[in-house]
C-alpha cells in the first residue's frame, strides 16, 4: 500500500495518458482544429530556422490564442509524422495533449493529496479528467 500511495500520482497520470492515447483517433476533427494544425506547422517551421525578419509570416495566423499547445502539436507532428513516419498527421499533432494530461493529472493529484488526502485526490483528479 505504501508504494501505491507514494506513486499514485504517477500511476494515475500514466493510466489517463493511456486512455487518451488509445482514443485519439476515435473522434473527428473539431471546427477549429484545422486552423491549429496549420498554425502549429507554421510555428514549427519558423522554429527550425528562426529569424526576426520573417517572424510575422509564420506567427500571425491564429494569434489570438496562446501558442504553446500549437507549438507542441507542431513539434510532435514534425517528429512522429514527418521525421519518423510513425503516425498520421492528425494523431501525431494531437499527441501533444498527452503532455498536458500527464502534468495536470500529476500536479493536481499531488497537490490535493498533500492538502487533504489520497481518496479525495483520486476523486478530484478523476472528476477533472472526465470533465
Amino acid at each position: 500500500m505504501g508504494f501505491l500511495k507514494k506513486h499514485a500520482a504517477l500511476l494515475l497520470s500514466v493510466c489517463f495518458c493511456g486512455i487518451i492515447f488509445f482514443t485519439l483517433n476515435d473522434y473527428g476533427i473539431t471546427w477549429d482544429e484545422g486552423l491549429y494544425f496549420k498554425a502549429g506547422d507554421l510555428y514549427c517551421d519558423w522554429l527550425k530556422n528562426p529569424s526576426l525578419q520573417n517572424i510575422e509570416n509564420y506567427w500571425k495566423l491564429n494569434n489570438e490564442h496562446p501558442p504553446l499547445t500549437k507549438v507542441l502539436g507542431g513539434m510532435t507532428k514534425y517528429l512522429f509524422h514527418e521525421k519518423l513516419n510513425l503516425l498520421n498527421g492528425i494523431f501525431s499533432f494531437r499527441l501533444s495533449v498527452l503532455i498536458f494530461v500527464f502534468f495536470s493529472t500529476y500536479l493536481l493529484f499531488s497537490f490535493v493529496s498533500k492538502l487533504l488526502n489520497h481518496n479525495i485526490a483520486f476523486f478530484t483528479t478523476a472528476a477533472f479528467f472526465f470533465l
